[in-house]
């Protein structure tokens, strides 16, 4: 396998009954084991040479945030991994019972409003881009659209820039945030621009939320 993508922004934060193909089993840092369905087509390639370096980039990149990697995944039957995959993170603490998906919602969607937020994230992140000498910096990340909004997840995609080597990448990144077992889980797929659709990889998330909560 090839690691065919670049990782540049990683962080934030229809019903029909379409069934996922792969569950992935993890535990998180204070040992509750969880579980994961991933999108229709979608497969784990963290055990992999590429995963694992995929991963480990995913985790010194988000080191100082709040979202802990947890696995890597890609479109099933592929010779090379490339666009479009995705990554799943949880937030590293167990949230208390008081919390529901409503509140970490809303709490999301304020975040994505808040651009000091955004730009001291991606000052991190490129800081720890050098740190680790990768030649990969991120330049913006696009308004966030919220797509779905309800009982089962946050739903929404944005666009981040950047470069690679001095090459420009732009990226579509649709995600999901969604509250399973008081751990919240953030769910991205990155896409090329020019053969996005985040629509349709928006309706894969749902899907894959609500079969992670058992509703299907």
């Amino acid at each position: 396998m090839k690691f065919k993508f670049y990782i540049l922004f990683s962080i934030f934060f229809i019903n029909s009954p379409v069934f996922s193909d792969e569950r992935v089993y993890f535990n998180s840092s204070t040992g509750d084991k969880l579980t994961v369905v991933l999108p229709k087509g979608y497969c784990n390639f963290s055990d992999t040479n590429v995963g694992k370096e995929a991963l480990s980039h995913l985790k010194k990149t988000l080191q100082n945030q709040v979202i802990e990697p947890k696995l890597v995944y890609s479109l099933c039957n592929l010779d090379e991994v490339s666009y479009p995959w995705g990554y799943v993170g949880i937030f590293k603490q167990k949230l208390p019972n008081t919390i529901t998906q409503d509140e970490l919602s809303k709490l999301s969607i304020e975040g994505f409003q808040d651009k000091r937020l955004s730009e001291t994230i991606i000052k991190d992140i490129n800081q720890n881009h050098e740190n680790y000498d990768t030649k990969i910096k991120v330049d913006n990340l696009g308004k966030m659209n919220v797509l779905w909004n309800d009982k089962d997840a946050l739903i929404f995609y944005t666009t981040s820039k950047g470069s690679l080597e001095g090459e420009q990448i732009t990226e579509v990144v649709t995600g999901s945030i969604f509250l399973h077992k008081q751990y919240a889980y953030y769910n991205y797929i990155y896409e090329k621009l020019s053969q996005n659709n985040p629509l349709k990889v928006a309706q894969e998330l749902l899907n894959s939320a609500k079969e992670t909560k058992g509703q299907y």
